[in-house]
C-alpha cells in the first residue's frame, strides 16, 4: 500500500496505507500521515473523516471534535460528522449535541442508528420523556440490537423506572452474548439491585 501511495499519491491510497499502518499497530504513523495530508489539501473532508474516527480510537476526543467541526463547515450535512459530533458533546455541551443530533435524524429519518443518537441526546438534555419516545420508534424496527435496550434501561433508569431498567438489563444480559456496553450495562444492573 505504501508503493501505492508513493506511486500515485491521491486520497484513497493515502487512506490503504494509513488504515495498514494501523492495522499492523504502527497507529503513530497512521495518524501522522493523515495529519500530514491535510496539511497540503485541507478541504480532504475523506481523509479528514478518516483522521476523526482515528483520534476517537486514541481517546483523542478534543481532537476529534475539531475535525468534525471542520468537515461540518464545509459539509453540513455530512451525517457521519454530525452524528458522532453528537456523542462526542453529550456530557459537555448537551444542547449543541441535540442540535447536531436533530440535524442527522432529520437528513435519514429512517436510520434507527441516527435515531439512537437522538434518544441519547434527549437523555443528555434531560427530556427522559422524549428520548422514551424515541427509543421506542427505535426498537420497533430493531428489537435485538442489545446496545439500543442497554439505552432504553439507562432511560427508563433516569425517569425513576428502576424496576422496568433492571428487568431490561437482566434480559440482555441474561442472553450471554458480548456487545459494546455489556460491563456498563452489567454494572447499572448491579447499582439498580443496590449489590
Amino acid at each position: 500500500y505504501m508503493e501505492s501511495f508513493e506511486q500515485a499519491k491521491n486520497n484513497i491510497n493515502l487512506l490503504r496505507a494509513s488504515n495498514s499502518n494501523w492495522k499492523m499497530g504502527d497507529r503513530s504513523e497512521a495518524v501522522k500521515m493523515l495529519e500530514d495530508w491535510l496539511k497540503e489539501y485541507p478541504d480532504d473532508n475523506l481523509v479528514r473523516l478518516d483522521l476523526a474516527n482515528r483520534y476517537i480510537a486514541l481517546d483523542r476526543n478534543a481532537e476529534a471534535i475539531a475535525s468534525y467541526r471542520e468537515i461540518i463547515k464545509s459539509s453540513p450535512k455530512n451525517i457521519v460528522a454530525l452524528n458522532n459530533l453528537s456523542w462526542l458533546l453529550q456530557d459537555t455541551k448537551p444542547e449543541e449535541a441535540l442540535q447536531f443530533a436533530n440535524q442527522a435524524s432529520t437528513l435519514a429519518p429512517q436510520s434507527t442508528e441516527l435515531k439512537d443518537t437522538l434518544a441519547m441526546a434527549l437523555l443528555s438534555t434531560g427530556d427522559a420523556a422524549q428520548a422514551q419516545r424515541v427509543i421506542d420508534t427505535v426498537l420497533d424496527k430493531r428489537p435485538d440490537n442489545l446496545t439500543y435496550r442497554y439505552h432504553k434501561a439507562l432511560i427508563l433508569n433516569k425517569q425513576g423506572k428502576s424496576k422496568q431498567a433492571s428487568v431490561e438489563l437482566k434480559t440482555i444480559i441474561d442472553r450471554n452474548v458480548d456487545f459494546p456496553e455489556k460491563k456498563e450495562a452489567e454494572a447499572l444492573y448491579s447499582t439498580i439491585r443496590g449489590e
